[in-house]
């Protein structure tokens, strides 16, 4: 099948159509594999940050309460919130 009539080799185009098919198919898992880690990590490192600034951060340390009871402290509102406080 991959000889000519005169005895020379000639490529074979479903081979290499073959190929070409299974070196894409492996560039998309590997692109898929990275892009699925890298998601992966990015939610990790939202968790950890959003951890750290609402139970780890030493400003609020041990915990912020404004989660329990919606409100948090007065003094505690422009260092927060840059400012952008409500004047009661």
């Amino acid at each position: 099948m991959g000889r000519g009539g005169d005895g020379r080799h000639r490529p074979d185009a479903v081979g290499q159509q073959h190929r070409a098919e299974a070196a894409s198919q492996v560039w998309l898992d590997v692109a898929t594999s990275v892009h699925f880690y890298e998601a992966l990590l990015a939610t990790l490192a939202i968790v950890v940050w959003h951890f750290y600034s609402i139970i780890f951060d030493p400003d609020v340390y041990p915990l912020n309460t404004a989660f329990l009871t919606g409100v948090s402290a007065k003094d505690d509102a422009p260092k927060e919130h840059g400012g952008h406080a409500a004047d009661d």
